[in-house]
């Protein structure tokens, strides 16, 4: 039977080290707190604990919506649980530039960048969050068309067709260009006034401007294109506007002396008297008219750059002359824009297609008039050239040069 004692009054005690035994029951008690402090540095603090080894707990049921610790043995079991199909299809998500095939197998690249902005004016490019590099393609504009020249009889020439504008595409790295970066997209060239006075040469076309795609210093610059001649009342040659490089802008051509391009694999082609020459990058040569040529002919073509406007048809008095094609961009065997038909009036439609050359005016003998030159397409076509004239009517006007145009896509 324990027996319990109660203290009252003000009870005391030998003195401390008053004898060995006090001593060492007193040597017992520190050994003890020491032997427990030293266990509690081991353990886990309450707050924010880190394991270590290989910890165990208790098993939650399938279900469980608690705060209670998930063991590795109750996701096993929820896992089970689950039908087949529960996980969404990965199949075609992007993620950055990589996506997973469509079986599932493993991973290819995504062909789609991931932000594209369009500029037909100018404007300010954003780089978007996370890109990483940058394609710039940028076009220049297409010149104008030179007018038809007026005599006050025989024969006037048609006008020489705008030249093509260049094509230059460049990558960067993304951290290589600021926030945002300052579009500027040429302006396609004015084609030449129609002439109303007798014995009277054609206006030249205006060049075509450049597009620029810049910051503090000029990254990058699409050249436009030579404005096409005028007509002349001599009988001379007739010359097409040159076409536009990636190192210059093509000439404008007068009679006597055809435009030049820039040099190298990335000049625009220099303006002739005959068919447009073509190249690569760079703007295809407007089309010109040899001396005594009737029919106008073809602008020159380009496989990336703008092409060449066609010459205006050329009025003898003897018969109805047709205007010159436009001419072709890239591959395609769509041809370019037609020249005008003096036979049936037909003048040549304007064109909208990317980079085409505007067709020649027609010009029509005796009665008939005179049509102007067609409008070359957006980025980068050059203008037609506007048909000769005699006697009462005034001569065709030049087609205007197609817009420039950037597009910038990031990844």
């Amino acid at each position: 039977m324990t027996t319990y004692y109660t203290v009252t009054g003000t009870p005391s005690a030998h003195a401390f080290g008053s004898s060995a035994y006090q001593r060492a029951e007193y040597t017992l008690i520190q050994t003890g707190f020491a032997t427990v402090n030293s266990e509690m540095v081991l353990k886990a603090p309450l707050a924010s604990p880190t394991f270590t080894g290989v910890p165990s707990g208790p098993t939650a049921a399938v279900g469980t919506n608690t705060t209670q610790f998930a063991t590795m043995a109750a996701l096993q079991a929820g896992l089970a649980t689950m039908p087949a199909g529960t996980l969404p299809s990965l199949a075609g998500k992007a993620l950055y530039n990589l996506r997973v095939n469509s079986g599932e197998t493993g991973v290819e690249w995504a062909a789609t960048a991931t932000n594209i902005q369009t500029f037909t004016s100018s404007g300010t490019w954003t780089k978007p969050t996370g890109a990483t590099f940058v394609i710039v393609e940028s076009w220049g504009a297409g010149a104008g068309g030179g007018s038809g020249g007026k005599a006050a009889a025989g024969s006037a020439a048609g006008g020489g067709g705008g030249g093509g504008a260049a094509y230059v595409r460049r990558i960067y790295k993304a951290s290589d260009l600021s926030a945002t970066e300052t579009v500027t997209i040429g302006a396609g060239g004015a084609g030449g006034t129609a002439i109303s006075a007798d014995s009277t040469v054609g206006n030249a076309g205006s060049a075509g401007g450049s597009t620029t795609f810049s910051s503090s210093t000029n990254l990058l610059t699409a050249y436009g294109g030579g404005g096409g001649a005028g007509g002349n009342v001599s009988g001379g040659t007739v010359l097409g506007g040159a076409g536009g490089g990636a190192l210059s802008a093509g000439s404008g051509s007068s009679a006597g002396a055809p435009g030049t391009g820039s040099g190298g694999g990335f000049g625009g082609a220099s303006g002739g008297s005959v068919l447009g020459a073509s190249s690569g990058q760079g703007g295809g040569a407007g089309g010109g008219l040899a001396g005594g040529a009737l029919n106008g002919t073809t602008g020159g073509g380009s496989v990336y750059g703008g092409a060449g406007g066609g010459a205006g048809g050329y009025d003898s008095s003897a018969a109805d002359r047709d205007g010159g094609a436009g001419g072709i961009r890239g591959t395609s065997s769509g041809g370019g824009g037609a020249g005008g038909v003096g036979s049936t009036s037909t003048a040549p439609p304007n064109q909208t297609a990317l980079g085409i050359g505007g067709g020649g005016g027609y010009a029509k003998t005796g009665s008939g008039g005179a049509s102007a030159g067609a409008t070359g397409g957006i980025a980068s076509g050059g203008g037609g050239g506007g048909s000769g004239k005699n006697a009462t009517y005034n001569s065709g006007a030049g087609g205007a040069g197609g817009a420039g145009m950037c597009i910038v896509y990031s990844w």
